[in-house]
């Protein structure tokens, strides 16, 4: 069985930050098959595709949340990226027995960037969102088993507003 047919975590939309809802940069999300793989799709909420470069296809926080509670086909709720904030995705990075992190390196970022951070879909993965452009031109850097992506335009994230704290 593919990991993107495990459950998706819910979505708990008022832990995601006031700041990002106010901004026009929101999608649905769900599975299709592409290229004889499964993807995860920006969708518009009328359930036309929406396009992670074009801001004519995007919507506003409300109306996406609205359209993924109805019942409807989406998976959930994503934010775009358009060069005003930037995500950063650790993906395999999470133990899903415990919920602690499995590599001290991934603990340092969070605690350097000191900003809003979120366990992924999947669940053994975090993002971070920060305000800003990212540094470089590279995008996907891996250490050790863990993958670290950069995006701050044309890519999306899947929101699920489900806070990672810090483990003491």
């Amino acid at each position: 069985m593919s990991e993107l047919h495990l459950t998706p975590l819910r979505v708990i939309p008022e832990n995601i930050p006031g700041e990002l809802k106010r901004k026009r940069q929101w999608v649905n999300w769900k599975f299709e098959m592409r290229d004889g793989k499964e993807k995860k799709v920006p969708k518009r909420p009328n359930g036309r595709n929406a396009e992670s470069d074009n801001p004519a296809t995007w919507s506003s926080f409300r109306t996406c949340l609205n359209a993924f509670v109805s019942g409807s086909q989406f998976k959930g709720i994503g934010f775009v990226f358009n060069y005003d904030y930037t995500g950063i995705d650790f993906d395999n990075c999470i133990d899903r027995l415990t919920g602690r992190i499995i590599d001290p390196f991934v603990e340092e970022w969070i605690g350097r960037c000191n900003s809003y951070t979120e366990y992924s879909q999947s669940g053994d993965g975090l993002h971070i969102i920060l305000r800003g452009v990212k540094p470089g031109n590279k995008c996907v850097r891996t250490r050790d088993s863990v993958k670290i992506e950069m995006y701050d335009h044309g890519r999306f994230f899947i929101m699920t507003g489900d806070v990672y704290r810090r483990q003491e």
